[in-house]
């Protein structure tokens, strides 16, 4: 009985420890760096470094590239823009305008095209933006509704809205990460808000997925303080190389399962009212 009893007590203890450990922000395994290109050398080969091995951000920024066509009008809003990266890709021709909350400040250089506001009001007038992208964002609202309408207030009728969210990802900018959503969540609540659905695009298979955590274990492994913990990654490293490299490979082709993905990537149009009606 003193046995049974003294491993209930052990077991209790690593179970509450394991569970304050997931709502210390703190004990985030490690933060990938800011994705930026930079200007210098050393900057650029990080930049595609972080690209060939980041399997999430590399298919957002190749199904943003493939799109960008779509947008119209001459303005456009990026909620949450972090580092600005997404400005590389916009026409001159339309003006680009940043939007980040009060706590970004510590973590990005904002500048005068980057508009800093409380997080619950978009501090722009109704109908105004022709274009609004939002990426890897919508998972830290946790008032996602009401989130939603700011955006649908601002956009102007038939304006574009392009925006991602992850599926398959670890949890992280600990503790403000809420949500993950599925292709139903997202219809219904961009369909409450006025929105139309023009492309629901997946980004990744199950097999990338699986290959993809074998990655961020490895590295997860390597990053981590202590020594017996990076030997163990960098004894592994080749397997994460090899996973790297496969993923790269396989996102030329459509092998796996579609139930599971990285994440989704989301082209939307706010609908036109019928004065008819």
């Amino acid at each position: 009985m003193l046995y049974s009893s003294v491993v209930v007590r052990l077991l209790f203890s690593l179970r509450n420890k394991l569970m304050n450990d997931l709502f210390d922000y703190k004990n985030e395994t490690f933060k990938p760096f800011l994705i930026s290109k930079g200007k210098t050398f050393f900057s650029k080969i990080l930049y595609y470094l972080r690209l060939s091995i980041d399997a999430p951000h590399r298919s957002l920024i190749n199904n943003f590239k493939k799109n960008i066509h779509l947008f119209k009008g001459n303005n456009v809003l990026d909620i949450g823009c972090g580092t600005k990266f997404y400005k590389n890709f916009i026409p001159d021709n339309i003006q680009y305008v940043g939007l980040e909350i009060e706590s970004s400040k510590k973590y990005f250089n904002n500048d005068s095209e980057v508009v800093i506001y409380d997080g619950k009001k978009i501090p722009f007038k109704n109908n105004y933006f022709n274009n609004i992208i939002c990426f890897e964002v919508l998972e830290h609202a946790f008032d996602y509704d009401s989130f939603i309408r700011e955006v649908s207030r601002v956009s102007k009728q038939d304006s574009v809205l392009m925006f991602s969210v992850p599926f398959a990802a670890k949890f992280h900018h600990i503790p403000v990460d809420y949500f993950r959503y599925t292709p139903s969540s997202i219809k219904l609540i961009l369909e409450k808000h006025n929105y139309k659905i023009e492309n629901f695009i997946r980004r990744g298979d199950d097999v990338i997925v699986t290959l993809h955590f074998i990655l961020v274990a490895i590295l997860g492994l390597i990053l981590k303080k202590k020594i017996i913990h990076s030997l163990l990654g960098l004894i592994f490293l080749p397997i994460g190389i090899i996973s790297a490299i496969s993923i790269n490979l396989i996102e030329l082709f459509n092998l796996g399962a579609k139930e599971n993905c990285l994440g989704f990537f989301i082209i939307a149009k706010k609908k036109k009212f019928n004065k008819n009606s």
